[in-house]
């Protein structure tokens, strides 16, 4: 290679001794007009943090999920699926109830949850779904609603009353209680025999029970005791 000119800037080669005086030295970086100069560290203003933090995205607060009710415990179970492992956990006691979630009672246990000022029993293996405030159809809004695929749900209502959204698979229903009111509703599948290639979803079939208190149903007020059915989406009369 050529001999380097006088004031150029050489560059080492692998195993040159030049290579151990460069670490040594500035480090060098392009300017805009090509030139090699040293690196150098900006000076930060008088009065001003030099080390100020970093934002991370970890800094930014979810939106606080605010609970319906909670979960009391005595003496019985419920269970809580979890989406994301595929499973069902056991609930622990005084654990907040949000909207979204799904639980369950397991066969011979009445497990009892509090809804706003509601208390909510699940009997006889009963799967429950907890619906957001107002979710349901209709322009008054609901203090909350539950979608009940299969099982036993007995509502004790508030001092005050309560309006809720049920949902049974395929039927949406909203009640008002009225002051300490109790409606126990049974959902449950209708076997229908046939093959396989013409088998359909079961039907559902609703049994209504108001043993207390009284009910506005299809814009009818209802005093207990009384009952009735809902078959293929028709009420009958209480």
């Amino acid at each position: 290679p050529a001999s380097p000119t006088a004031g150029s800037e050489t560059t080492p080669t692998p195993g040159d001794a030049a290579a151990v005086d460069a670490a040594a030295g500035p480090v060098l970086v392009a300017d805009a007009s090509g030139a090699m100069k040293p690196e150098t560290a900006p000076v930060p203003d008088a009065g001003s943090d030099p080390f100020p933090p970093e934002a991370s995205a970890s800094d930014a607060k979810p939106a606080e999920v605010k609970p319906i009710g909670a979960y009391l415990g005595n003496n019985d179970v419920l269970l809580r699926f979890d989406a994301k492992q595929n499973i069902w956990t056991r609930v622990a006691p005084r654990t907040p109830i949000t909207a979204g979630e799904t639980l369950m009672s397991l066969p011979t246990f009445r497990t009892h949850i509090v809804l706003a000022d509601a208390t909510v029993s699940l009997s006889g293996g009963a799967e429950v779904e907890v619906l957001a405030p107002g979710a349901g159809a209709g322009s008054d809004a609901a203090e909350f609603g539950l979608r009940i695929p299969y099982g036993q749900v007995i509502l004790n209502s508030g001092l005050n009353g309560n309006r809720i959204d049920l949902s049974l698979v395929d039927q949406d229903r909203r009640v008002q209680l009225g002051s300490s009111s109790s409606l126990a509703v049974e959902v449950r599948r209708v076997f229908v025999p046939g093959s396989v290639t013409t088998r359909q979803p079961a039907p559902v079939e609703a049994l209504w029970y108001l043993t207390s208190g009284s009910i506005e149903w299809n814009g009818e007020k209802v005093e207990a005791p009384a009952t009735w059915t809902t078959v293929d989406g028709a009420d009958s009369a209480p």
